[in-house]
């Protein structure tokens, strides 16, 4: 299949947040579910973006991007459904979303997910867009490490 991704429309605003609850879940699973109203700056900060990810037609997870007033972006947050990882899908997504916005990132990687630290250890090195990438110390005390990097058109 074809990995794609799309701006995700306000009027998916509830599929957004039916994704959440798993991945916080997933992510935090001591801190209660975000409420409903959890990411509406998406539709009204213009410096956040919410991305849908496909896999052909199937929507499979989201990216939340943040513009920092620095100009560098965050990867504020990544899912993929279960029943898409580990057939190389959200290397692509993550490709996809970081080439849709060339320039300067920083991702946080999440302490509380077995899988997080080894999915992104693997995929941000094996990017060939990825450039200047560095290990550094966690942005929030859920976070294990975080990555800085620059990313080329």
């Amino acid at each position: 299949m074809t990995v794609r991704i799309l701006p995700t429309p306000e009027a998916d605003r509830a599929w957004l947040h039916s994704l959440m609850v798993p991945y916080f879940a997933e992510l935090v699973p001591h801190l209660p579910a975000p409420g409903p109203d959890y990411n509406d700056d998406v539709w009204t900060d213009a410096g956040r973006h919410a991305l849908t990810l496909l896999n052909g037609a199937i929507p499979m997870g989201f990216a939340l991007v943040r513009d920092e007033p620095s100009g560098r972006r965050e990867l504020a947050e990544f899912y993929i459904t279960p029943d898409h990882r580990r057939q190389g899908l959200g290397v692509q997504a993550v490709d996809l979303t970081l080439r849709h916005f060339p320039g300067s990132w920083i991702l946080g990687v999440a302490a509380g997910s077995a899988s997080a630290a080894p999915f992104w250890d693997h995929c941000l090195p094996s990017l060939p867009s990825v450039r200047q990438l560095r290990k550094g110390p966690p942005l929030t005390p859920y976070q294990s490490h975080s990555f800085t990097f620059r990313v080329s058109p």
